[in-house]
């Protein structure tokens, strides 16, 4: 374990100050769409907070390593640290610790502004309170109008494919039953009209069943499928969906990139069967690697 001397670290107050700082810094570069160093300023506020609360109690472990500091904080007896928010924290340092070794990472405006929901919450919990803004007020200002007519587009695209065979079915049938109408009109003024009539002359055309061809078979609209994009399930984990190199979950697999939950990717290959899973070969972040299918969805 590795501790710091206290001193050096700064007051309780400083240490708050900076926290403040750090969330608020954290907030400008969602706005300018740095994902990474928005999360990396989150986590660095929880921990300012997290060593002024421990100086504020004369605990020794203020000045700590993390694993320490965060397990001095779940022991704490004045306000300790909650399970869950201890494992969030922690996964979230994992993240953090990748992004610092410059591995490639992928994150979202949705996740990172749920993690800073989160944090504000627990700053708010050592008597810091910020205000964390929700994901809509971090959008462009353009993107508002985007947002608000992307809605009935994404629908009218979903539903297109299905309603085309309907509308052809719908217009031959008019077509068909006019065409009869008006042949009927003409035998009975003909016969009216003393005129021989010949036999039926009903035209070749086909109802409306025969005249559409059967199409070929197609994956339903919600399965992942070449040439589909897919989105990474909301549940993933909070370090991600691990995008490798093959199929396969074996450590002499690289791993090329994790993907966040809600990043979008393009089905390029698959589906391929290795260890127990079905592999689909994306493309996101212009990388391209195999994902385990039960953690991607059409939406």
């Amino acid at each position: 374990m590795t501790t710091q001397n206290t001193s050096t670290i700064g007051t309780p107050t400083e240490l708050i100050t900076r926290s403040k700082t750090k969330f608020a810094l954290s907030q400008a570069r969602l706005r300018r769409e740095q994902y990474e160093l928005a999360l990396l300023s989150l986590h660095g506020s929880l921990e300012n907070v997290f060593r002024a609360h421990l100086l504020l109690h004369s605990d020794p472990q203020a000045g700590s390593d993390w694993p320490s500091l965060l397990e001095a904080m779940r022991n704490d007896s004045w306000q300790p640290l909650g399970v869950d928010e201890a494992v969030r924290i922690s996964r979230m340092q994992s993240l953090t610790d990748r992004i610092a070794h410059g591995e490639p990472v992928t994150l979202t405006l949705g996740s990172v502004t749920a993690y800073q929901q989160f944090a504000a919450q627990v700053l708010a919990q050592y008597g810091v309170l910020v205000t964390a803004p929700d994901q809509a007020a971090l959008l462009p200002s353009d993107a508002h109008a985007m947002a608000s007519a992307g809605a009935p587009q994404s629908s009218w695209q979903r539903y297109r494919t299905h309603l085309r065979p309907l509308l052809i079915v719908a217009v031959l049938f008019i077509i068909g039953t006019t065409i009869t109408i008006l042949l009927q009109q003409t035998r009975s003024n003909s016969a009216s009209a003393g005129l021989p009539t010949a036999g039926p002359t009903t035209p070749n055309v086909a109802s409306p069943t025969e005249a559409v061809s059967p199409e070929p078979s197609i994956a339903p609209s919600d399965a992942l499928a070449v040439g589909r994009r897919a989105f990474v399930r909301a549940d993933v984990d909070e370090s991600g969906l691990a995008l490798r190199a093959e199929p396969g979950t074996s450590d002499n697999i690289p791993v090329q990139l994790y993907l966040s939950a809600n990043t979008q990717v393009s089905v390029i290959a698959g589906p391929v069967e290795a260890e127990s899973h079905t592999w689909w070969q994306v493309r996101a972040a212009n990388q391209e690697g195999w994902c385990i299918e039960e953690f991607l969805e059409i939406r």
